[in-house]
């Protein structure tokens, strides 16, 4: 450690529990210390909150957070914090977010990656994922037009990364599938083959 990252972890433990510094990083970022339940221990979240046209902060994050949250572990990134859609919103009964998704055509080709602060920050269009799993986005005329079922949803890293990335496909609604899940370990296993 340096002396700087010494004088930080100095002035923090002399905060009470639940006291936030906040740091202003490059462009919007900003990374958030928070006192914990000892003097030794302390929660930082890096993450880039979005400001209105007046500058002011609007609730939503961009892109992700990286929040430590076992002294001894990783820190985790919560990927979409505020755009990601709930699982079960999306008619999959499992705890966890849609945090991004990959399109593919009748051949199972990928066509296309989607990533939802992209769209909606970068691009300043809308999407929706409905009950029943399918996925809309908006044209940039502000129509909505469907892009594809939900057909599997898979979770990268559940150590270190909380989101799952949502594989939309054609939709057949007289030929529907239930939805797979799939984690690295059933990528790894494969590979293994």
């Amino acid at each position: 450690m340096n002396d700087a990252t010494l004088s930080v972890l100095k002035l923090i433990r002399d905060f009470p529990k639940g006291t936030e510094i906040t740091i202003p990083c490059r462009g919007e970022w900003e990374c958030m210390l928070t006192s914990c339940c000892s003097r030794e221990w302390f929660t930082a979240t890096v993450q880039c909150p979005e400001t209105d046209n007046d500058g002011n902060p609007t609730g939503r994050y961009k892109f992700f957070t990286v929040k430590t949250s076992d002294r001894h572990g990783p820190p985790k990134v919560t990927q979409e914090p505020t755009l990601g859609i709930p699982c079960r919103a999306a008619g999959v009964d499992i705890h966890g977010h849609i945090i991004s998704g990959l399109v593919i055509d009748a051949d199972g080709k990928i066509t296309k990656r989607l990533q939802w602060s992209y769209i909606v920050f970068v691009e300043k269009r809308d999407f929706e994922i409905t009950p029943t799993g399918l996925l809309f986005v908006q044209d940039p005329a502000g129509t909505k037009f469907l892009v594809g079922r939900l057909r599997a949803l898979f979770l990268p890293d559940k150590n270190r990364l909380d989101g799952y990335i949502g594989v939309f496909g054609p939709s057949d609604p007289d030929n529907i599938k239930p939805v797979k899940i799939l984690n690295m370990e059933d990528l790894l296993s494969l590979a293994s083959l």
